[in-house]
């Protein structure tokens, strides 16, 4: 079922913590992410923040207890991507391992879910249906985002919006201001390989 579903995906889920300055002022941000194809890690832009000077990621405790190192490669502000990859040892450790694989073709009404960092209660399920897969939307410069019936917190940026199969359908971004849940968007994983199709 489901919870067989979930596991499966586990070692491929991170949480991403970035600490940075700006104008002075340190930041501390906190938010999920996954791992695709050549070992890089998928974000949100503004999980990282636009100066992180250290951002590490870590597993779910069973799967590894270890806290990682990883750098920027590269980072779409116009999107709210951020591509980040493993570092020295790491880097060879997880090169061997199984990635998620982008799909491009949500459907109304799909069931899908994320695993992310609500308010820190890191590593947390939330299922939903896909309420529009092509919603208009203009957000900074992506004009489509995938609709659906999840209510996400702070620290849910940057998780993996996955289908049954685990295939990545898009990044869980933002919620509209002044909803109160039932609503969030998420940047369609073709975006995302606009992105790869650059490195």
């Amino acid at each position: 079922g489901f919870a067989s579903i979930v596991k499966a995906v586990m070692p491929n889920i991170v949480m991403v913590q970035a600490t940075g300055k700006v104008k002075g002022q340190q930041y501390n941000y906190i938010g999920s992410g996954f791992i695709i194809e050549g070992n890089y890690i998928v974000t949100n832009a503004h999980v990282i923040g636009t100066n992180p000077n250290q951002i590490t990621v870590r597993f779910e405790s069973s799967i590894d207890e270890k806290t990682y190192m990883v750098k920027p490669v590269y980072v779409e502000s116009g999107y709210d991507l951020a591509i980040l990859e493993f570092t020295g040892l790491a880097k060879n450790k997880f090169s061997g391992l199984e990635h998620l694989t982008l799909r491009l073709d949500p459907a109304f009404g799909e069931e899908a879910y994320t695993v992310g960092n609500p308010k820190g209660f890191d590593f947390s399920v939330s299922k939903c249906v896909i309420s529009n897969p092509k919603r208009e939307y203009k957000y900074r410069d992506v004009d489509e985002v995938i609709q659906i019936d999840m209510t996400v917190n702070p620290g849910n940026s940057g998780g993996a919006l996955l289908d049954m199969n685990n295939n990545v359908l898009g990044v869980i971004t933002f919620y509209p201001g002044g909803i109160n849940g039932g609503i969030a968007m998420c940047i369609p994983s073709k975006y995302i390989v606009n992105i790869l199709n650059k490195l």
